[in-house]
């Protein structure tokens, strides 16, 4: 499982860790939700998949932020997070209806 920097442990979370990953899916929750939306992702995707939930600004552990209001900015932390993890094939998941 590739290993995260404090700062990155809090934007993301892996609610089941793969040792051997060979694929990424990098999941969105909706715009009021939480990483817990990813939980279905993980549990029913391969072990070698790795889960990658990410968590908006003002959501669980990162409650005490103070609100994103450049888009841009979000896309920049997210992609630095993921330009220091091994690198995979990437498949991103968004919240729809």
């Amino acid at each position: 499982m590739p290993d995260f920097l404090v700062d990155d442990e809090l934007q993301c979370r892996r609610y089941r860790p793969s040792r051997t990953p060979t694929a990424r899916l990098v999941c969105f929750p909706h715009a009021a939700g939480s990483a817990t939306f990813s939980v279905p992702f993980a549990s029913a995707l391969s072990p070698d998949a790795d889960v990658v939930a990410m968590r908006h600004p003002e959501r669980q552990d990162r409650r005490p932020e103070q609100p994103l209001t450049d888009v841009d900015a979000l896309v920049d932390q997210i992609h630095d997070i993921l330009l220091r993890q091994p690198p995979l094939p990437v498949t991103f998941e968004r919240p729809h209806k």
